[in-house]
């Protein structure tokens, strides 16, 4: 059995991951502040810390446990919410996820898995390969016939 502490395991996502966890096993800590999570989806058998991933006693939970891997799911996912507010969505995303990782590593973590957005990539259109290969039947360069 090992120990495993998922950031965000109250939401959506990092809840299938708890219930995959625990399933096989594994001692689970949920760090969550709940603000888009929901206890109700969280399997009983994980330990549930309602913390804030920005907070000292955030890093404090994760140096005490000595995980060997870290999920970090939670984030500050809200479009509307960032362009309302960038600061604050800066301060949770970036601030939060460097907290996390100086904990890591004092916890001496030996796994991180940090998960993203494909909001990353930009807006991708359904059909963006298939403009492509047609534009590049239609060169901007005149070739001799």
């Amino acid at each position: 059995m090992k120990k495993v502490v998922v950031t965000g395991g109250a939401g959506f996502i990092g809840s299938h991951l708890v219930q995959h966890l625990i399933g096989q096993g594994d001692e689970v800590h949920v760090i969550d502040d709940l603000s888009t999570g929901k206890i109700e989806l969280l399997n009983p058998g994980a330990k549930l810390h309602v913390l804030d991933i920005r907070s000292n006693d955030a890093a404090e939970l994760i140096t005490a446990i000595r995980p060997s891997l870290v999920v970090h799911l939670a984030a500050q996912a809200d479009v509307q919410h960032s362009v309302l507010d960038p600061a604050a969505d800066l301060d949770i995303n970036v601030n939060g996820t460097l907290n996390i990782l100086r904990a890591c590593r004092e916890a001496n973590v030996s796994k991180i898995i940090f998960t993203s957005t494909s909001g990353v990539y930009g807006r991708i259109f359904k059909n963006s390969l298939w403009s492509q290969i047609r534009s590049s039947r239609s060169p901007s360069m005149d070739y001799p016939n």
